[in-house]
C-alpha cells in the first residue's frame, strides 16, 4: 500500500510539472499539422514564443476566432518567468526517506515581455480576464523593467490599486 501511494505521489508531481509548462503527462498536445495545433504543441513543451503567438492568434483572431480567455492563458505562459528548474518528489525506498530533487526544464528565462505588456493591459481593461489592477500592475512592472516603452506609458495612466 505505501509503494502504490509513493508512485501514485510521484505521478501527480511529473503531471502537475507538465502543467508548468515544461511537458509532463498532463501536457500532451498532438500537432494536427495545422499552425494552431503546432504552436499549441510547442506551447506545451513550455515554448515561450508558441505561447505568446498563440496569444496573438487569440487576441485578434489570426487564424482563429477572437477568444480573449484562451489569449490571456497564452499571454500568462509566455510571460511567466521560468527559473528553468522544477523539483519531483522521490518516494521512499528500502531505507532512504522520500525527498525532493531538483530537475532542471531548460535554461531559465524573464518571460516574454511584448506577453507581460499585453497581459498587463488585459487585466487593466477587463478583457479575458477579471478586472484586476493589481495583476495589471505586476506585469506592466515586469515588462517595464525589461525596457517595455508601452508598458512604462501604460503604468504612468494605471489608477493606484
Amino acid at each position: 500500500m505505501k509503494a502504490i501511494r509513493s508512485f501514485l505521489a510521484a505521478a501527480t508531481c511529473l503531471a502537475l510539472a507538465g502543467c508548468a509548462g515544461s511537458g509532463g503527462l498532463l501536457c500532451s498536445v498532438k500537432s494536427d499539422g495545422s499552425t494552431l495545433s503546432d504552436l499549441k504543441a510547442e506551447s506545451c513543451k513550455g515554448d515561450e514564443s508558441a505561447s505568446f503567438a498563440l496569444g496573438m492568434a487569440y487576441e485578434n483572431g489570426m487564424g482563429t476566432d477572437v477568444d480573449l480567455k484562451a489569449a490571456a492563458h497564452y499571454y500568462k505562459k509566455a510571460a511567466t518567468p521560468s527559473s528553468g528548474q522544477t523539483y519531483i518528489y522521490v518516494p521512499p525506498a528500502g531505507h532512504v526517506d522520500g525527498y525532493s530533487m531538483p530537475v532542471t526544464t531548460g535554461p531559465a528565462t524573464a518571460g516574454n515581455a511584448e506577453a507581460q505588456y499585453r497581459l498587463g493591459l488585459m487585466y487593466r481593461d477587463g478583457r479575458g480576464v477579471e478586472r484586476d489592477l493589481k495583476a495589471a500592475r505586476k506585469y506592466l512592472e515586469m515588462a517595464a523593467a525589461r525596457q517595455h516603452a508601452g508598458a512604462t506609458e501604460a503604468l504612468k495612466d494605471l489608477p493606484a490599486s
